[in-house]
């Protein structure tokens, strides 16, 4: 979990909405709060195997110490007992990353989860 949370600045954003939502269910003001709700989570799937597969990268701005990007998200979560890993969230991550002293982090990260489609889950 130290390495996910290396990824963001110490002031960093990190915000979720529901799907057709205007305000976030989850807002997190630091890498110490992003921290906090990380391990939280950690706990409680504790004994569930949980992928978060990122895909279709793209850069919509790019400087020396800036950029911008956004990427497609799938959560699937696999229970010991479950034969295979199911949907639990996708949506899109919207990113801005400064260049630091430390590499290029996260300053702000929003999620903007899609209605998940009918399963048994």
């Amino acid at each position: 979990m130290n390495g996910f949370v290396a990824l963001f600045t110490e002031e960093a954003v990190w915000r979720s909405f529901a799907p057709g939502q205007t305000e976030p269910n989850i807002n997190l003001e630091s890498r110490d709060a992003i921290r906090d709700f990380s391990a939280d989570l950690y706990q409680r799937n504790a004994g569930i195997r949980t992928g978060h597969h990122q895909s279709g990268l793209l850069f919509l701005e790019l400087t020396a110490d800036t950029a911008r990007t956004q990427n497609m998200i799938l959560v699937t979560q696999q229970g010991a007992n479950e034969s295979s890993p199911q949907v639990s969230a996708f949506g899109i991550y919207h990113d801005s990353w400064r260049k630091t002293g430390e590499g290029w982090l996260i300053e702000s990260r929003t999620l903007h989860r899609d209605v998940l489609p009918i399963s048994d889950r």
